[in-house]
Formats: structure tokens, C-alpha cells, sequence
């Protein structure tokens, strides 16, 4: 996929938002020098960046002329990036860069339910969000295609996708640090036959985690088929299972 600057200022906007829930698209035009209707035009690909605008995106922001070069390498191209024909699209880091927020695969999931409305107040009720995180990740879904509204209803345009695995990605470290959050709430506020949250701590041998990693990999798509196969499905339910050295091992490098 060829990244273009909306996808720079896409990620630029999110790390600002993790820092600040409360940031909008308003002060981060107001931050780049751009009005907030043209920067919004040029998000929904509606217009392209004048001149002007992307001179005051590329000082502000401090960017590269590599990363500059972005907002002048024209329109991209129409299709969306998870229009392929396996059975799992496979996202790059720009990609997933759309949609690294809990929120929005969440919402990707409530499209598959039968019973599910296309309306914000909705979506934030079935979370347990707030209204604005909610109408946001919604109409950024809606704008890049990944759902549509019919009928009043939510339906799921994207294919299911996985991300690439065994890189370093701020993305995804920002997608499992929001559902690292989730989980102490349902550890500190759901009762025990609504979860299931444990852990076992033993001695390992690190010379077969890469054959560990298999197995939950496998185990994992086995509990997606075994819950999601069902004719009609009611929520939506993650599952996250960590495995992690919690001794010092000069071997184990973090990225």
C-alpha cells in the first residue's frame, strides 16, 4: 500500500489523543495551521491539501522530506487497503494505523451482530465508552470504508484481518495497552462467570518460546471459531493471553 500524508496525520493524531483523550480534530487543525473543515475534507478524501496548508503541516509538524514528500504524491489509490482475496487481510503498520484503538475493532465485531443499530449513542451504551470516542471511532469506520449503515443497521465491509507479528509496532502497542486497561475493568468489575482471567508463572526454557507462541496462536483461532461460529451471536468478547519473562534474560531483548 502506498502511504500518503493522511495516514502520517492519522497516526500524529492518535499518539496526541493517547496522551489526551479529550484532544479533537479541531485543536489539531488548530495545531497545524489548517482550518478545521479542510483538514476534515482531506481525511475523507474529499479534497487534496492546498499548497499553503501542507507547507504549514510540514513546519509545524517538524517532518522529514521523506515524510513531506507524502502530501504531494497525489491522490491514493481508490480501493480500500483490506480489499483482498485470502480470508485475512494482513495490515501493515500504516494500515492498522486507522483503526489501532479498542474502539474501532470493537465496533468492526457489533457490525456482526444481528441486533446491532448504526448509531453512536449505541455503540458508546454496548462499551461502556464515552459518546465522543464513541461517534469518532464510528465515523472513521464509516469514512474509510471498513462499515457501512443499511437499514439502520451496522454492516462489516472489511475482511477479517490479523496484524503482523514479531515487529515493533506503536500501533499495535497502543491497541493492547487500551485492552490491558479493559481487562483490569472487568477483573475489578465483572463477576467471575462473566470472565476468566488466571495466570501460571513457571520456569521456561526460552529456546522453545517461538514453539510456544504456536500453540497459543493456533489455540486462540480455535476459541475465536468455537464462540463466533454460532448462528447468532449477542456480544463481543476478546481474549487476550499473555506470556512474558518476568526475570531479567540478556537474550530477551524488548523492542
Amino acid at each position: 500500500m502506498v502511504k500518503d500524508g493522511r495516514y502520517l496525520l492519522i497516526q500524529e493524531m492518535t499518539e496526541r489523543r493517547t496522551r489526551n483523550p479529550a484532544y479533537s480534530l479541531r485543536a489539531f487543525a488548530r495545531d497545524v495551521g489548517v482550518s478545521p473543515a479542510a483538514l476534515s475534507q482531506y481525511l475523507n478524501r474529499k479534497r487534496e491539501l492546498s499548497p499553503k496548508n501542507r507547507n504549514s503541516i510540514v513546519t509545524r509538524l517538524g517532518l522529514s522530506p521523506a515524510d513531506a514528500a507524502h502530501f504531494s504524491a497525489g491522490p491514493p489509490r481508490a480501493s480500500s487497503p483490506l480489499d483482498v482475496s485470502k480470508s485475512h487481510a494482513i495490515l501493515s503498520e500504516e494500515e492498522f494505523q486507522l483503526i489501532s484503538d479498542w474502539i474501532s475493532v470493537a465496533i468492526l465485531n457489533l457490525a456482526r451482530l444481528k441486533t446491532n443499530v448504526a448509531d453512536p449513542h449505541w455503540i458508546a451504551e454496548r462499551l461502556a465508552v464515552n459518546l465522543g470516542e464513541a461517534r469518532e471511532a464510528f465515523e472513521r469506520l464509516l469514512r474509510f470504508g471498513l462499515i457501512r449503515e443499511r437499514e439502520g443497521r451496522m454492516e462489516r465491509t472489511a475482511r477479517p484481518f490479523v496484524t503482523s507479528t514479531d515487529v515493533p509496532s506503536a500501533a499495535i502497542r497502543r491497541f493492547h495497552l487500551g485492552l490491558l486497561r479493559r481487562a483490569e475493568q472487568a477483573l475489578l468489575g465483572l463477576p467471575v462467570e462473566a470472565r476468566d482471567i488466571t495466570a501460571i508463572t513457571m520456569p521456561a526454557d526460552p529456546a522453545k518460546l517461538a514453539e510456544a507462541k504456536k500453540i497459543l496462536q493456533r489455540t486462540r483461532h480455535r476459541i475465536s471459531r468455537l464462540l463466533g461460529d454460532g448462528e447468532d451471536p449477542q456480544d463481543v468478547f476478546v481474549l487476550a493471553m499473555q506470556l512474558f519473562p518476568i526475570t531479567k534474560n540478556r537474550a530477551l531483548k524488548g523492542h
